[in-house]
């Protein structure tokens, strides 16, 4: 095959820096702290997006194709093993505690299927330690569905047309959701938890891929300055917006994707911004680099503890969490994708290299 120039996948410091801001703001949520905290998750949803957009076009434009094999195979290694111990530490703890062990069941049963977001849309009962799975759910069925379009799409209209198709599908999923909105039975919840009417930030993430977008590959000039609108807009949405409010179910979704979108670019094109810096902090990236882990187990740490208002209740559940989210990461993480490295065939590890690198975002 003739040699082709491959998008850099190299590691990006700065995209571990959003998961880190992403992952404090849904744990401040949490803990009743962040009126707008839920926006974190749309901040993982978009990234994602991207992020595995990014990988199968590098691996479509390097080989002429993409191995859907490999492709879940990776995405098994990296997200199942720790969502696994998650359920049985759940499970047990609510049978010994006697704590909605039904509700526990049903949640840890909908979270190995990835239909936890069908739960939490259609039978919002008692919220358990397992709640938060949702997220992954939504994006499972995005995994699920992406790579055969994204072949098809690449194979029959190129890049360019399928990032026109890509922009149309994500005016058709707003349209849908207008739809479920105004219909007079449809809670918020089933607009806010379920897969087809969330769908739309994680194809704002894919077009910005599918658009040509690499980090540290353009120079932004004066654009590099609007950095202070981007931390307007979610300083915005963290103090004053609540989930339910009506614009959000509207345009609230897209226009968090997109203002996400013009993050990633500002704080990975060439030019150094200071939001770019703060994003780079150690602290920051070695957050992000175990975001995953903290974002499974943050909550069920959360529920365990009799918060009563007190800060220091607050530091103790960050700082159980973060030693759990390092065990997960060192422990569990790791060492399975260094098996999958191992599992796959010879000519695809360069390619996996940057795969696995990637963590996944919840």
């Amino acid at each position: 095959m003739e040699a082709v120039n491959r998008p850099n996948l190299a590691y990006v410091p700065a995209l571990d820096g959003i998961r880190a801001v992403a992952i404090l703001f849904v744990f401040l949520y949490h803990m009743g702290n962040l009126r707008g905290g839920w926006v974190g998750v749309d901040i993982f949803f978009t990234l994602s997006g991207y992020l595995i957009t990014l990988i199968l076009l590098n691996e479509y434009e390097a080989r002429g194709s993409i191995s859907i094999g490999q492709f879940f195979f990776r995405r098994v290694c990296r997200l199942l093993p720790a969502v696994v111990l998650l359920i049985c530490v759940a499970l047990a703890i609510s049978f010994y505690s006697d704590d909605h062990f039904d509700d526990v069941k049903m949640d840890a049963i909908a979270s190995l299927f990835y239909v936890e977001d069908f739960r939490r849309a259609f039978w919002p009962l008692n919220v358990t330690g397992l709640a938060p799975l949702w997220s992954l759910s939504v994006e499972e069925k995005f995994y699920l569905i992406w790579p055969f379009f994204l072949i098809l799409s690449l194979s029959f209209l190129g890049r360019k047309r399928s990032l026109y198709a890509v922009l149309s599908l994500i005016g058709l999923v707003i349209t849908w959701r207008l739809a479920v909105l105004f219909e007079s039975t449809a809670p918020y919840y089933r607009i806010y938890f379920l897969f087809d009417t969330r769908i739309d930030e994680l194809l704002i993430g894919s077009a910005l891929a599918l658009w040509g977008y690499r980090p540290g590959k353009i120079t932004l000039g004066p654009i590099s300055r609007l950095w202070p609108l981007v931390v307007i807009f979610f300083t915005v949405v963290l103090v004053a917006v609540d989930p339910v409010a009506n614009w959000v179910g509207v345009s609230g979704y897209p226009l968090i994707g997109a203002v996400t979108a013009c993050l990633i670019i500002i704080v990975t094109s060439k030019e150094t911004t200071f939001l770019s810096r703060v994003l780079t902090l150690a602290p920051l990236v070695a957050l992000g680099r175990i975001s995953y882990g903290f974002y499974l187990w943050h909550y069920l740490v959360i529920r365990q503890l009799s918060l009563g208002g007190f800060l220091h209740i607050r530091v103790i559940a960050f700082a159980i969490t973060l030693v759990v989210a390092i065990l997960s990461y060192h422990f569990i993480e790791q060492p399975i994708l260094r098996f999958g490295r191992r599992a796959l065939s010879a000519d695809a590890r360069p390619m996996e290299s940057a795969a696995l690198n990637s963590p996944a975002t919840q």
